[in-house]
């Protein structure tokens, strides 16, 4: 009978010493070379607006700005009207703040604005109004858009750990999220 019951007892306390041998999950970093190659897998964008216009950014590069908590994106822009199919080239560049989506487990931009929109080869009286048009269409292609998802092995850890993704840092590496307790 004493010999079933430690044999319980064990069969019980080897799981729990095993667990909490484990390093407290405090958080996870993840490297600019691994957010820069999830985010060159959804572009190019492409949008048309108004079933005349055609925007594709494309090409984007990141730079990390750890000072204001923001990423920014430069972006190379092809923008035609579909009837006329007469191309204008620019470069984009917008910087957002970053959020976490729980329902699939993303880290996505958010709040993004435009630090700079060129578009060359537009009459001078057009670029003014297509400048504005081009900022106001960027901010809504890009923002909320997935900068980098959870694998399953990460969120199966979380949910071990009973923790979830909490404030999201920009460092001169890459993007560190804090975690904290579960509710």
């Amino acid at each position: 009978m004493h010999l079933r019951r430690g044999f319980l007892l064990l069969l019980v306390a080897a799981p729990l010493e095993a667990v909490a041998s484990f390093p407290l999950l405090s958080k996870i970093d993840i490297d600019k070379a691994r957010i820069d190659a999830e985010v060159a897998k959804r572009f190019p964008v492409e949008v048309r607006w108004l079933d005349t216009l055609d925007v594709a950014a494309g090409n984007p590069r990141l730079t990390l700005l750890a000072a204001s908590n923001r990423v920014r994106a430069d972006l190379d822009l092809v923008a035609g009207r579909r009837v006329l199919l007469q191309a204008v080239r620019g470069k984009l560049a917008l910087a957002g703040a970053l959020r976490f989506e729980p329902k699939d487990a993303s880290l996505r931009y958010a709040q993004v604005s435009v630090e700079r929109l060129t578009l060359h080869g537009l009459p001078d009286a057009l670029a003014p109004e297509a400048t504005r048009l081009g900022a106001f269409l960027a901010e809504r292609l890009l923002d909320d858009l997935v900068l980098y998802r959870l694998d399953e092995r990460q969120k199966a850890g979380l949910n071990l750990a009973g923790v979830r993704p909490g404030e999201i840092r920009v460092t001169e590496q890459g993007l560190t999220v804090l975690l904290e307790a579960a509710k």
